[in-house]
């Protein structure tokens, strides 16, 4: 049986609090990520991501706590440890971003005028124009853009296999017409563990 991924716990050494994640990725490899989100100026942050550029990296001890080998199970981990820790670093419930409340239609208005007056102030538009295009031309991004060129249409060509449905099929693109969203649903849903339309989960069969 394949790993799927796994729940990791980072406790603040200073103060004790805590944030719970989940990871298809090597865990060190999410934590990076997250430290990257902490430190871009154009990232929006949470509390988690705040807490990280207030005390620094090395504050916060990290450990992998379970391993799923299917997104079922991973998302209820995910959920069982955060019910019973209740860190505070969290803001959902866990199991893909579950949260304990709905975001009103006033707050999705401010953030929604928020985001258009930021993109309608040219220094801010250059400024981050500028950052991405730096971004794109470090030796990591042009290789991992060469890497992507070069899988081309095969990166398509994945077995996919549905939990719900109890059918395989022999690509993303095959996944994606019978369930009638666009491939890059399907993509990102084998990605992340999300489901597509909210009822199909998607896993790749590995030969």
């Amino acid at each position: 049986m394949m790993r799927y991924g796994s729940i990791y716990i980072a406790t603040n050494k200073h103060t004790g609090e805590q944030y719970v994640g989940q990871t298809r990725q090597p865990v060190q490899k999410r934590w990076a990520a997250h430290w990257r989100t902490a430190i871009c100026s154009t990232a929006r942050k949470a509390r988690f991501q705040n807490a990280l550029l207030e005390f620094g990296c090395d504050a916060f001890g990290v450990e992998e706590v379970f391993v799923a080998f299917d997104a079922e199970t991973l998302n209820r981990a995910e959920i069982a440890v955060i019910a019973e820790l209740q860190p505070s670093y969290n803001a959902s419930k866990g199991g893909m971003g579950l949260r304990p409340f709905e975001v009103t239609e006033a707050t999705k208005r401010k953030r929604s005028d928020s985001a258009k007056a930021r993109w309608a102030n040219p220094e801010w538009r250059a400024k981050t124009a500028r950052s991405v295009y730096l971004a794109a031309q470090t030796p990591e991004a042009v290789a991992r853009g060469k890497k992507v060129a070069s899988i081309g249409s095969a990166a398509r060509a994945k077995h996919v296999f549905c939990p719900e449905l109890q059918c395989s099929f022999l690509s993303i693109s095959h996944a994606s017409k019978y369930l009638g969203v666009a491939h890059t649903n399907v993509r990102r849903a084998l990605c992340s563990g999300a489901k597509v339309k909210n009822q199909f989960t998607v896993l790749e069969v590995v030969n």
